[in-house]
């Protein structure tokens, strides 16, 4: 009796291998997973953005009411969403 021990399963194992080999299962506890994935991610800190564009740059022919131009004009801009401080439920 003492030599098939080391083969026994118990009813956990078994119990165990039934729920990963149904493939609807292992879909529910991905779900789950991924709850949690968004979860945590919801309760992160957005990243901040950097938005950087240049108009009217300068052109090599003489400006016209029709084709314009002008000192080149650069447009740097920060911003930080607060949309999540503002609406976290705590």
């Amino acid at each position: 009796m003492d030599a098939q021990a080391p083969n026994a399963v118990t009813l956990d194992q078994v119990i165990n291998a039934v729920l990963l080999a149904d493939p609807r299962l292992r879909a529910g506890f991905e779900a789950i997973n991924q709850a949690v994935g968004e979860a945590l991610q919801a309760s992160l800190t957005p990243n901040p953005t950097l938005g950087i564009s240049q108009t009217l740059l300068p052109l090599t022919r003489p400006f016209t009411e029709d084709k314009q131009g002008g000192p080149p004009q650069l447009d740097i801009g920060l911003s930080y969403p607060i949309d999540w401080f503002l609406f976290v439920m705590q």
